[in-house]
């Protein structure tokens, strides 16, 4: 009981870890309050911080293990044709609304294709929103559909 009331203490007369992010009190709307750069600035990002997930098509070499341990299920590969070995091959696409974060694929990519920087601003509307897709542009580009 003692530890409980010392940590509550801690915690309510210590250092905060939060701000107030974007702005002080909440706006009439708050994408005119970002638009106009009015805000706080957010904290940094502790070390480790497991962030949005950025991927290198280029580097990718379609192996398929990040798909393997997904537990969200929150990867999808798809059919290119790899110009460079002249045979088909696959690639990856990210649904950030179905990511847990948990940087397993980050671990098990054995070319580094896939990293999470501190970036978390990742807010949309649209879950499945193309802002809300890493690599959907390189999808459009390089898929290959059958009969091709």
């Amino acid at each position: 009981m003692l530890s409980t009331v010392s940590r509550i203490m801690q915690q309510f007369f210590g250092r905060r870890s939060t701000n107030v992010f974007p702005v002080k009190y909440a706006p009439e709307s708050v994408i005119d309050a970002l638009a106009g750069g009015d805000i706080h600035p957010p904290i940094s990002m502790p070390e480790g911080y497991r962030g949005k997930l950025s991927y290198d098509f280029d580097k990718c070499i379609g192996c398929g293990m990040c798909l393997k341990v997904c537990p969200a299920k929150a990867l999808e590969d798809y059919p290119i044709m790899d110009t460079e070995k002249n045979r088909p091959s696959k690639r990856i696409v990210f649904y950030r609304g179905k990511c847990t974060y948990c940087e397993e694929c980050v671990k098990v990519c054995p070319v580094g294709a896939i990293k999470l920087n501190p970036d978390f601003m990742m807010a949309n509307y649209e879950k499945y929103g193309d802002d809300q897709i890493e690599g959907i542009e390189k999808r459009r580009e390089f898929e290959v559909k059958e009969g091709q």
